[in-house]
């Protein structure tokens, strides 16, 4: 999988790219009230034009949705969204401008819609439920290229991974896969507000632990992990934090 988006029906991470900041600051606040509506949480980034926006760019990092101006000076929105696109990223777009021409080309990059300016803040409330919507029916998971092949693996259903010398095997509730990556690569891969080490050279899925002692943690259908002394205390208090945030998938 090559995006790693919000924790799905809690919070989005929304950027907008409007080189005019009084519409950049009122998209930003029809979508404060719109996610206050929703019951959600948005954190919300204002990029003044593209390079600005790709001074920024972290793909594992990329947001949930780009309300992306069309006419800016330099790389207009189009070409970013192109770029975007080449990079396989897979960002819902929705344009925002004021000419109607461009409508074809935004369609080219798979743009959820095409806002005209002044924006109708019903349409925008619109196009970020289909958005929000399309985000809780996708589930995180990894792709898991094994020696009998490649195996799409839901987040969810992993209890830990345990790297050993050039390789990691991966615990899941369907069994155990051992695929060529090495620890820090799995990780990178996955939601890491879900996972937590439990010792130097295992991860362990904060959804499936059950108890946590000294020694070990009891893990969904009787599995266990080490833990070590040293990553005791951060693993604990991780295991509360998870829960007492009431983070689901």
């Amino acid at each position: 999988m090559h995006k790693k988006r919000c924790s799905y029906g809690e919070n989005m991470n929304i950027a907008i790219c409007e080189d005019h900041k009084e519409e950049a600051l009122w998209l930003k606040k029809q979508i404060e009230y719109w996610s206050l509506q929703k019951g959600l949480q948005t954190n919300t980034t204002l990029f003044e034009n593209a390079a600005q926006f790709w001074f920024h760019y972290e793909p594992e990092k990329s947001f949930d949705v780009l309300l992306l101006d069309v006419e800016m000076p330099g790389e207009n929105g189009i070409l970013l969204a192109r770029k975007l696109r080449e990079r396989h990223d897979d960002i819902p777009v929705i344009f925002v401008t004021g000419a109607d021409e461009y409508i074809s080309e935004g369609y080219d990059v798979q743009a959820v819609h095409y806002l005209l300016k002044p924006v109708n803040k019903d349409k925008l409330a619109e196009c970020l439920n289909r958005v929000y919507e399309k985000m809780k029916d996708k589930e995180p998971f990894v792709l898991l290229n094994t020696s009998s092949g490649t195996i799409k693996l839901l987040q969810k259903d992993i209890l830990k991974i345990e790297s050993f010398s050039g390789y990691c095997i991966y615990t899941a509730l369907q069994g155990e896969y051992r695929v060529n990556i090495s620890l820090k690569d799995a990780l990178n891969a996955l939601q890491k507000e879900n996972f937590s080490y439990s010792h130097r050279g295992i991860l362990v899925n904060l959804q499936h632990v059950e108890a946590i002692t000294h020694e070990q943690v009891i893990l969904t259908g009787k599995n266990t992990a080490l833990v070590s002394r040293r990553q005791y205390s951060s693993l604990n208090k991780a295991f509360i934090d998870f829960y007492n945030g009431g983070r689901p998938w």
